[in-house]
C-alpha cells in the first residue's frame, strides 16, 4: 500500500479535462426617479448593473460584469476583482446565487460559471461613471438595455442567473416561520 506522498508524487492532472472557471457578479440598485408631482413621493425601482462586453463573444451586448479565476485566488476575491476592474464600483457583500455548468451554454467551451449577488449603492455607480470617462458608455444600470441591445437568451446563460433566486445557505433553510418537514424544492436544474 503506498503513502499518500506516494500517490501524490505519482498523481497526474492531466489525465482529467478541466473546466476553466469565472465569476460573474449580478450588482443590483435601488435607484430613485423625481415625480414631476409635489404631492407624491419619488418612485423607486430595482434595476441590475450591466456591462458593455469588449470583446468576442457577444461583442458590444450588454452582460453582467464578470471574468476568469487567476491562479491562486479563490472565486469570491475573483467576483469583487472583476466587478471593480469592469464597473469600479466596489460591491460591500456578495451573497451566493448558484452554480451554472450547462454543457455548451459559453460558445467558448467548457466554461463554470458561479454567480453572486450584491446590493450597490446610485451614488457608487455615478462616481464610477463620472472617475473614467470610458465606463459612461460601458455600464448600464437598467433593465431594459440589456434587452434592447443584445442580451437574448443563452448568452452566457445571464438570463437564467438573472431569473435565480438567491437561496439561504444549508444552515438558514430551517426558519420558524416555515412548518417543520416541508422542504424547499430543489433548484439543482437551473
Amino acid at each position: 500500500m503506498i503513502s499518500e506522498k506516494e500517490f501524490l508524487e505519482q498523481y497526474d492532472p492531466g489525465k482529467y479535462p478541466r473546466p476553466s472557471v469565472t465569476a460573474d457578479v449580478a450588482a443590483f440598485m435601488v435607484r430613485s426617479s423625481e415625480s414631476g408631482d409635489y404631492k407624491k413621493d419619488s418612485e423607486q425601482r430595482l434595476t441590475l448593473l450591466l456591462v458593455r462586453r469588449g470583446g468576442h463573444p457577444f461583442k458590444d451586448c450588454w452582460a453582467l460584469p464578470g471574468g476568469f479565476l487567476q491562479p491562486g485566488e479563490t472565486v469570491e476575491s475573483c467576483a469583487v476583482r472583476e466587478i471593480r476592474e469592469e464597473t469600479n464600483v466596489a460591491p460591500v457583500s456578495l451573497m451566493p446565487v448558484g452554480v451554472f455548468s450547462e454543457p455548451g451554454r459559453d460558445p467558448r467551451g467548457w466554461i463554470i460559471s458561479n454567480c453572486y449577488a450584491c446590493v450597490i449603492s446610485e451614488d457608487s455607480v455615478r462616481q464610477a461613471v463620472s472617475s473614467g470617462p470610458y465606463l459612461a458608455g460601458r455600464i448600464s444600470a437598467g433593465g431594459s438595455a440589456g434587452r434592447k441591445n443584445g442580451v437574448r437568451n443563452g448568452i452566457l446563460s445571464h438570463r437564467r442567473i438573472r431569473r435565480a433566486r438567491v437561496r439561504p445557505r444549508p444552515h438558514d433553510r430551517r426558519r420558524a416561520d416555515r412548518p417543520a418537514g416541508k422542504r424547499e424544492k430543489d433548484r439543482s436544474d437551473l
